[in-house]
């Protein structure tokens, strides 16, 4: 396995996350080619000098949010501009808890990288998940606007 193969996942609501001595240690395995993730992000602790400093390849939006876009209109203008933060910042955005056609087409429209969730795949047994690649040509889906990789649970 490469080290760009290899993402570090950490839940923003992990003390780990505003560590300097931690925030270091991430630095240099970017710098060597790992990705990480925030994990929940909007859950936790992150605030927007400690979002500046943590070397975050991705934003894994938090399942919450997700919904809320199914029931509260105005929840997308802070998705949009955490969005726009992110892409801004070379940070990938997946949103968690996609359940419906409805947010998925939400999450598409406003620029989201990817999506994960049981509207896409329920979790695969690690003996199908070969097949189900191959069976989806490496996607659920494909969009000009956002390609969202269907991630697997």
């Amino acid at each position: 396995i490469k080290d760009f193969q290899i993402e570090l996942e950490l839940t923003e609501t992990q003390e780990l996350v505003r560590s300097t001595s931690s925030i270091e240690t991430l630095i240099r395995l970017r710098e060597h080619g790992f990705d990480v993730a925030i994990d929940d992000f909007g859950k936790g602790y992150s605030s927007l000098s400690s979002l500046h400093m943590f070397p975050a390849s991705t934003f894994k939006i938090d399942s919450y949010f997700s919904q809320q876009l199914d029931e509260d209109s105005n929840v997308i203008h802070i998705i949009e501009g955490v969005i726009v933060f992110a892409h801004k910042q070379g940070i990938k955005v997946l949103f968690e808890g996609i359940e419906n056609k409805t947010v998925d087409q939400k999450i598409r429209a406003i620029d989201s990288d990817y999506g994960q969730g049981y509207y896409y795949s329920r979790p695969i047994h690690q003996d199908k998940i070969l097949e189900f690649y191959q069976n989806n040509d490496g996607y659920i889906f494909k969009n000009k606007k956002a390609k969202l990789k269907s991630v697997l649970e």
